[in-house]
């Protein structure tokens, strides 16, 4: 049929940029591509979880899931910071060398940086771990902000905080994490 090795590997490129295109897109074309991919192909060759979990993952991307608001106020960024190390969502890792859930965002940042709440809140929890000192701020009934890696926490535990109050000083990098009662959010928004 296709005799050379580089036209058959340019057929499949093509046909995965297509299929791709096509999950991405909300023509109807998408629906007949997912009854093909779930009742066919992911059965025949065994990858079906995989493929099923690739494509709830990009259809999870493409909803644009709102951050609900408690308050009136915005959401701020906790701190300046000088770039983004590792963001939200589905990422590769080296060491595991597969694809792995990332449920935060860890910033670079200079060392004695000032961080504050996203939201007013509540302290719930300061505790120390192996990566520097940790809270947990809950917003309003169903939102939590988390912060690790911090070298100096100013807060306890049960003290209500604003957006203007410095929760603590970080170490050279800021994990951050937004949380609501289905598990962490993607908090994109926060750090263009």
């Amino acid at each position: 049929m296709i005799g050379s090795f580089r036209v058959r590997l340019l057929v499949v490129i093509l046909v995965a940029m297509l299929v791709g295109l096509s999950l991405q897109s909300n023509h109807s074309s998408r629906y007949l591509v997912e009854a093909v991919l779930s009742n066919y192909v992911l059965k025949d060759y065994g990858v079906e979880e995989k493929l099923a979990l690739l494509v709830e993952n990009t259809r999870s991307r493409m909803t644009n899931k709102e951050v609900p608001v408690f308050t009136e106020s915005e959401m701020q960024s906790p701190c300046s910071y000088l770039t983004v190390a590792r963001r939200y969502g589905w990422n590769w890792n080296e060491q595991s060398r597969k694809q792995e859930f990332y449920p935060g965002i860890t910033l670079i940042v200079k060392e004695n940086t000032p961080v504050r709440p996203i939201l007013s809140g509540e302290v719930v929890e300061v505790s120390r771990q192996e990566e520097g000192r940790t809270i947990l701020i809950k917003h309003g009934e169903k939102l939590f902000s988390y912060y690790q890696g911090l070298q100096e926490v100013l807060v306890r535990e049960n003290q209500m905080v604003n957006q203007n109050e410095i929760l603590g000083k970080t170490g050279k990098t800021l994990y951050f994490e937004l949380r609501d009662e289905d598990g962490p959010m993607d908090p994109h928004s926060l750090f263009p």
